[in-house]
């Protein structure tokens, strides 16, 4: 019964990406739908919990079944069954030469077949034991399961069992609790969903530049990123957050590149439930609306950048306001609230951060491997895909900069400079990592080096 509901959430988010449009590639329909769908779930709880309506299956299945019968019966009616429903995408690769695409292909698509298995094996046998998740994330979720609400006793004044990692936002521990509420004996059935769905958004994403055999490559080396893979398997918020940063931000660039209306929208939509992820997702707004922002100087797409700005920032708000307004949670010591200069500090991050970003034990070949990439294409450095380099840089420089005016104790003390760069810094590079293969992926010098791959991007891209 389990997977039915499964097979509910999904038919959910794929006529939601549908009513967006059509258009959309079958793999970008797949990596899409779950997140879209859980993205609304996740949302609707929180006008629940407000008005005092018991969040169950029933409650939570009552909009999705009302979008999947009027939305596909409106779809249907306006596009077309084989339209909504077409297999786009595939044609190209049905269409290519047997060997073109398979020898190389299919090596790469066993590599990146066994490490899913292996990914999702491991997280659907062992139990959550992370410690964010124990006292948090998961927390959260068997709690809005069991008292149908948000505002749960964890959160009882006179005996609060609430932590720092209570205060996420809904989209992970919402995701959790709605995996509880499904029938699962683990909210870890979220996290594989949305980590394959990742791996079809990617790859999806990819194909509009690149061919089949590119598109694969790099889809491996993101996914395989070492520290990525491991945490796959856990039930943690960098992963999951990892697919809604990747999502916005790449189809907001794809938009700015080719100017289909279907990427800047559901690039908006991905950015807003970034931040219903994690609150830390502001620096990626502020990153892409600062690329959209040149965008606009250029083009003069004013309307688009104030929907854009007001539609991603405004799950941020709602939440904050609901944490202090209804949760009564104020972290008020987390990050110094005013501008200053610690030379010391700056010094012992470059020092952490360095040590991190440089690791081939967490990221594999990427440490080489995206500064190399960068670097060949120096001559079209301005000429494309500039707006998505600038995207990634400044959310970049943004991320470093936070960890910078964060108020942090001795190097023994849990949230110290040292302990929370090894952690939350090193696995928040996920997304900029996926973020810089995808640049280097879709460059002019890779492209160029792609005509002596076996597979011809004549054919195929």
């Amino acid at each position: 019964m389990s997977y039915i509901h499964l097979i509910v959430l999904f038919l959910t988010g794929f006529t939601l990406v549908n009513l967006i449009s059509p258009k959309f590639s079958v793999l970008e329909k797949l990596g899409l739908s779950f997140s879209l769908a859980i993205g609304l779930v996740t949302m609707i709880m929180l006008p629940y919990d407000l008005l005092g309506v018991k969040i169950n299956l029933t409650s939570l299945y009552i909009p999705q079944v009302l979008i999947i019968i009027f939305g596909l019966f409106f779809l249907v009616n306006k596009h077309g069954v084989k339209e909504v429903f077409s297999l786009n995408g595939f044609d190209k690769m049905k269409s290519a030469n047997f060997f073109s695409i398979n020898l190389p292909w299919i090596f790469l698509a066993l590599i990146l077949g066994y490490v899913m298995y292996v990914v999702i094996a491991k997280a659907m046998f062992w139990p959550t034991i992370s410690f964010d998740s124990v006292t948090g994330y998961d927390f959260v979720g068997r709690l809005i399961a069991l008292e149908g609400k948000v505002n749960s006793s964890m959160f009882d004044p006179e005996l609060p069992y609430n932590s720092i990692r209570s205060g996420y936002p809904l989209f992970i521990p919402g995701g959790f609790g709605y995996a509880y509420l499904m029938g699962f004996d683990s909210s870890k059935i979220t996290t594989v969903i949305l980590i394959l769905s990742t791996l079809f958004i990617y790859y999806g994403l990819l194909r509009n530049y690149a061919n089949h055999t590119i598109s694969m490559l790099f889809t491996v080396l993101f996914i395989t990123t070492p520290e990525y893979i491991a945490m796959s398997a856990l039930s943690l918020s960098n992963v999951p957050h990892t697919l809604l940063v990747i999502v916005a931000v790449l189809a907001l660039a794809i938009w700015m590149d080719r100017g289909e209306k279907r990427y800047f929208y559901i690039g908006v939509i991905f950015m807003a439930l970034n931040v219903w992820a994690r609150s830390d997702g502001i620096i990626f707004i502020a990153g892409a609306g600062f690329a959209l922002f040149l965008y606009t100087v250029k083009t003069k797409a004013w309307k688009e950048l104030v929907i854009f700005g007001v539609s991603a920032v405004l799950p941020f708000i709602i939440w904050q306001l609901y944490l202090k307004g209804v949760l009564g949670m104020v972290n008020t010591d987390v990050f110094v609230s005013h501008l200053f200069w610690d030379g010391e500090k700056i010094d012992r991050m470059t020092e952490l951060i360095w040590k991190v970003i440089t690791s081939t034990q967490f990221y594999g070949i990427a440490p080489y491997l995206i500064p190399i990439g960068v670097l060949i294409n120096y001559q079209t450095i301005l000429k494309k895909h500039t707006y998505l380099l600038v995207a990634i840089l400044t959310s970049f420089l943004i991320y470093t900069m936070l960890y910078y005016q964060m108020n942090n104790g001795s190097e023994d003390f849990g949230y110290s400079l040292k302990a929370m760069i090894n952690s939350s810094y090193k696995r928040g590079m996920f997304s900029i990592i996926g973020l810089f293969y995808f640049y280097i992926a879709i460059s002019p010098m890779v492209q160029k080096l792609s005509k002596f791959v076996i597979e011809s991007p004549s054919k195929n891209a």
